[in-house]
């Protein structure tokens, strides 16, 4: 094989690579939704979540998708061993770790 053969070959893999890279790496960001065993976690209660130990903590694995609250002012997730609210019933501080609704 000619250099020139060679290089262009080269070429051609580096293209192909760099698309697929760009295919099969996504996007993310500070408040992206996760799929976490099988439902819809997002943003702040995904973070609370996460920070709380995830799949490996006491909520275990999610049990809904996100969902808006009966009042349509918050959002939550519910869990194998509790649920997460956004924003919590007492405050609109940080996600708060409550029972079942």
């Amino acid at each position: 094989m000619t250099t020139r053969a060679l290089a262009t070959l080269l070429k051609g893999v580096a293209v192909t690579v760099a698309a697929l890279t760009t295919l099969t790496v996504p996007a993310t960001s500070a408040a992206a939704d996760e799929t976490v065993c099988g439902h819809q976690v997002g943003g702040d209660i995904l973070a609370k979540y996460h920070r709380i130990g995830g799949q490996g903590s006491p909520l275990g694995c999610p049990t809904s998708d996100e969902l808006t609250t009966p009042n349509g002012k918050g959002k939550f997730n519910t869990f194998v061993g509790s649920a997460i609210y956004w924003p919590p019933p007492r405050d609109r501080g940080a996600p708060h770790l409550g029972c079942d609704p």
